[in-house]
């Protein structure tokens, strides 16, 4: 089982690939600002938007790491290898989630 800081990097490196906004509501999210973890509404008054779009925004912004899962994992199949990063990173959603 991976620690906190190695699961933490291994999104990280996907959370790079989104907007500062998204960035931003998904740190809050899983506590990857300052370690504390925040709720929905909670992240809503942060920012100042609604605790529904801050929802969709991290349902949205999770199905898009799911998909590069997929997407990586069908290119693997292909090229019949394997991409620990892949297998990471789906592990680490699934138990987040």
């Amino acid at each position: 089982r991976y620690d906190f800081e190695y699961k933490k990097n291994i999104i990280m490196l996907e959370l790079d690939k989104l907007s500062d906004m998204d960035r931003k509501i998904i740190s809050l999210y899983f506590g990857f600002i300052d370690g504390k973890i925040y709720g929905q509404s909670e992240i809503s008054k942060m920012i100042g938007l609604s605790q529904g779009y801050v929802s969709k925004k991290i349902s949205r912004v999770l199905k898009q790491i799911r998909n590069r899962i997929v997407l990586l994992e069908s290119e693997e199949k292909k090229d019949n290898k394997t991409t620990k990063h892949a297998q990471i990173i789906q592990i680490i959603l699934w138990a987040l989630i």
